[in-house]
């Protein structure tokens, strides 16, 4: 991250929670100031997950794959029928891990097989 954009972010979250309190008390100050910690959450989860991506993809190319990804819909039903819409797809790969969400994974894997026309596959990875 270059220098200048740190204070540019401290100054984006903090004026209006500055201003919060001084036109409308402390109770409006609490409540810009938790709308704005909200939003700082939602960017650097969304900058995660786009390092993440860009991980993947590049690993896939190094690999001799050719890949094309983006950060869609949090719900990977959603998700998956969202880029349907665009890329007509004949097989559909559903890539999950063991780990915490597998059960969540597991339900998503059931919704997607029964709902969509083109092949569908999961596929679980593990640390073992």
């Amino acid at each position: 991250m270059t220098a200048w954009k740190l204070p540019v972010i401290v100054v984006a979250l903090v004026a209006p929670i500055v201003a919060g309190f001084y036109v409308g008390g402390p109770g409006v100050g609490v409540a810009v100031g938790a709308l704005a910690a909200v939003a700082l959450l939602v960017v650097a989860a969304r900058q995660r997950a786009q390092q993440h991506l860009v991980a993947t993809v590049a690993a896939l190319a190094k690999a001799g794959i050719v890949a094309e990804a983006r950060v869609g819909d949090e719900d990977v039903v959603q998700a998956v029928e969202d880029q349907l819409q665009t890329f007509p797809a004949t097989e559909v790969i559903l890539i999950v891990g063991d780990g915490e969400e597998a059960e969540a994974a597991a339900a998503a894997s059931a919704e997607l097989e029964s709902r969509l026309r083109p092949e569908f596959h999961r596929l679980v990875v593990g640390e073992s």
